[in-house]
């Protein structure tokens, strides 16, 4: 709770956070159970077998697969578009030495 004092010593105004607990079930409804997101994510996994079954679970365990040619960009699961890449790097943007985005 944060509160406010004015010069007159008055509460100017009165700041309350309340943890709520995250609604799964409504964020699955909302986003992740539609048919879009559904198909994407079969496209994840189809990639991800497909990496596993030529170089072994081991070499992808906490690692990502990555489309060199993005599927939204026209790129396939083939396996020449395929390659593993750490978790940072794959979610992450390009950086300038600044630390802005390229």
């Amino acid at each position: 709770m944060v509160l406010g004092l004015s010069s007159s010593g008055l509460i100017k105004g009165l700041y309350i956070q309340i943890w709520m607990p995250r609604n799964y079930k409504k964020e699955y409804q909302e986003y992740q159970g539609q048919a879009s997101q559904i198909k994407k994510r079969a496209e994840r996994n189809a990639a991800r077998a497909i990496v596993r079954k030529k170089v072994g679970a081991a070499a992808i365990a906490g690692k990502d697969i990555d489309h060199k040619s993005p599927i939204v960009k026209g790129g396939t699961n083939a396996p020449g578009n395929l390659r593993i890449r750490s978790k940072s790097a794959n979610r992450s943007f390009p950086r300038t030495k600044n630390a802005g985005m390229k």
